[in-house]
């Protein structure tokens, strides 16, 4: 199952939040594991947690208690306008710049790693933050992570990146360019390059122009299943998953919040359907092997008993057949059964005998 996002994806959710621009925000919930859920009005919402951010299709329980953090961030800009929402660089950064009372703030949501929320004044230097780093200090200047900003290089940047590299492409591209395995699988097979093939200049024209035609085109959301499993979700159809099921769903938003969002007992039961499945086809092979097994030992048990008899009664039972064999030397077999009431049956072609004794 999918667990987090990319850059690639935050994209294109960046589009359906562009409504929230001119809506107020309205509240701040520090949630477990460093979630954070921001309201605007009503309905409008956004849910984050380290590696993943989705738009919530319920609004999820409260905190009982409000986080000293979402207290201060609620003092400083709640009831303030959103002016602009942004990605940062082709980073899992969103960016909401805000107003309120004349003063400007850019409340930042950092999904990637253990992920982080930071308020910063309209100038850039931290004001607050969730948890501070060698990065984000109170008082100093928000420094951005160490990255590529892949979806801002021109053909030049993006062409001597990827022939410095001495990985294949599909390494190099999920790596170095920060796109993951996904994304970069589907743009080898939309250019149907062999993703262990080393990067050439050829490579690099047509993969820059195809990952270009993705970022631009229109969001057309999919999940995509493993089986009955959800196991992803795509801002547009990926050619890669042609082979597997696959559902359109309204909104990125809402189709992350399908895999992300899915209550605990509900992933697990996902996860443990196949399983079950199994299990379950053990159970009857295990059923129909111990019915076999009392049939064998049925049969087993008539057959020792019928050893034992024999054994009791083997003169006599040698005497019958001593007696059978010598009649045979000069009768037919017709007149040997005649002559033998315990003769059942017998086989003239290889000579078998049946008797009872």
């Amino acid at each position: 199952m999918k667990t987090e996002i990319t850059a690639f994806d935050l994209h294109f959710l960046l589009t359906e939040l562009q409504p929230l621009v001119g809506k107020r925000l309205d509240k701040i919930y520090i949630l477990e594991n460093r979630g954070v859920l921001t309201t605007f009005g009503s309905k409008a919402m956004i849910q984050a947690e380290p590696g993943r951010i989705w738009i919530p299709l319920n609004k999820p329980a409260a905190p009982e208690q409000i986080h000293p953090f979402a207290a201060q961030l609620r003092r400083i800009i709640g009831n303030s306008k959103v002016e602009r929402i942004e990605q940062v660089c082709s980073e899992r950064i969103l960016a909401i710049h805000l107003a309120r009372s004349g003063k400007r703030f850019v409340l930042i949501l950092e999904i990637f790693g253990r992920g982080n929320v930071v308020l910063c004044d309209e100038t850039n230097i931290v004001i607050a933050a969730l948890a501070l780093n060698e990065r984000v200090q109170r008082g100093q200047a928000y420094v951005l992570p160490k990255g590529t900003d892949t979806f801002h290089m021109d053909e030049k940047q993006f062409a001597e990146k990827l022939l410095q590299s001495k990985d294949n492409i599909s390494k190099t591209l999920a790596v170095q360019f920060g796109l993951g395995k996904t994304l970069a699988e589907e743009l080898c097979v939309r250019c149907g390059i062999s993703a262990q093939e080393k990067p050439t200049a050829e490579h690099a024209d047509e993969l820059y122009h195809e990952l270009h035609r993705m970022l631009s085109q229109t969001p057309a959301a999919q999940l995509v299943y493993e089986g009955s499993i959800l196991a992803d979700a795509t801002p547009i159809p990926f050619q890669c998953y042609a082979a597997k099921k696959r559902e359109n769903i309204e909104g990125f938003g809402a189709a992350l919040a399908r895999i992300f969002a899915l209550p605990a007992e509900a992933v697990k039961e996902q996860k443990t359907a196949p399983v079950q499945e199994k299990l379950k086809k053990i159970e009857t092979m295990i059923r129909m092997q111990e019915q076999s097994l009392a049939m064998l030992e049925q049969k087993a048990e008539e057959e020792r008993k019928k050893g034992e008899y024999i054994y009791e009664h083997y003169q006599e039972v040698s005497k019958l057949l001593s007696e059978i064999t010598e009649a045979k030397k000069e009768l037919s077999w017709k007149e040997v059964k005649a002559k033998f009431p315990q003769i059942k049956e017998i086989n003239e072609a290889t000579g078998d005998v049946i008797v009872e004794v």
